[in-house]
């Protein structure tokens, strides 16, 4: 337990947390799994957000943890084959800077990975690559290559042609392990200290017919401590409602040090609109010879 003077010190002088958009291989918007009469699928949302501090600095625009984001905006692709045997993502966030003006993007982060989802869909399999590229100012750049393997567990693991024919509520989970196999710069730190090397994560998500409740956690091991102890925490949790397809959140997310000082906190509200863009299905055999 920290002392009254070290606890205040610590919010004062935070750094402020990454804003964090979807990386979490259980989470897609919408849970697409091409069915078996479709050989591929592209679904997706984008998003505009928007960040209030409200400890510590808040949210930052930069990779290096700097500066205070004003808004975001998001887009996510997943293109599905057949059974999701193979998926392609990619998973792109611009970031704007409240010095930088109004709508002036000061970092762009991209990720872009390949997956699978083999058999009934209870596990996924991904690789991908991560980089957080300054647009203005010669500010540190981060990027990683990941490798992560996830437990899925109800809505998100139910087949294809049961998915969504539940009435009702339906909650869907997420256990999944990530190892940073290539990272010459990522931080295992709110304070930019160590590398990161593995990455515990959950995510909990409830649908309410109209209102959806979300919770995730990640944390992160350090390369230059001990590689299995958790050195760092991300904690998000929110209410929303849906309508129209469109969804409208609001996130408190936390990010603490576990063996420093180092703490902050802020509100994000976002306005996604999903997107489904429908399967080529294979050719009917219309019989004959040809």
């Amino acid at each position: 337990m920290l002392a009254p003077l070290a606890a205040v010190l610590a919010l004062l002088a935070a750094p402020p947390a990454r804003a964090a958009y979807v990386t979490d291989v259980g989470r897609e918007h919408p849970a697409a799994r091409a069915g078996s009469a479709a050989t591929n699928s592209d679904s997706g949302f984008v998003s505009a957000e928007a960040f209030a501090p409200e400890r510590g600095t808040g949210a930052s625009s930069r990779p290096d943890g700097t500066g205070r984001a004003s808004y975001g905006l998001h887009a996510y692709v997943l293109n599905a084959y057949v059974d999701d045997r193979l998926q392609f993502l990619a998973d792109l966030l611009g970031l704007g800077d409240k010095s930088s003006g109004a709508w002036k993007p000061e970092t762009f982060d991209y990720l872009l990975g390949a997956a699978t989802r083999p058999g009934s869909g209870k596990y996924k399999l991904q690789v991908d690559r991560d980089e957080a590229l300054t647009l203005r100012g010669s500010y540190v750049e981060r990027q990683y290559w990941d490798a992560r393997f996830a437990l899925l567990f109800g809505a998100q693991d139910a087949d294809p042609a049961r998915r969504g024919a539940a009435a009702g509520a339906s909650w869907s989970a997420t256990a999944s392990l990530g190892w940073l196999w290539d990272n010459p710069n990522t931080p295992a730190r709110l304070d930019g200290t160590g590398r990161g090397l593995l990455r515990y994560e959950g995510m909990l998500e409830g649908d309410l017919s109209a209102f959806l409740v979300r919770g995730d956690a990640v944390f992160l091991t350090d390369r230059n401590g001990p590689h299995w102890r958790p050195a760092d925490m991300d904690v998000s949790a929110g209410i929303g409602a849906r309508a129209n397809g469109g969804e409208l959140m609001i996130l408190w997310r936390v990010r603490d040090t576990f063996d420093r000082v180092g703490f902050a906190s802020y509100y994000e509200l976002s306005l996604s609109v999903p997107f489904d863009v429908g399967g080529s299905a294979p050719p009917v055999q219309t019989g004959g010879i040809f």
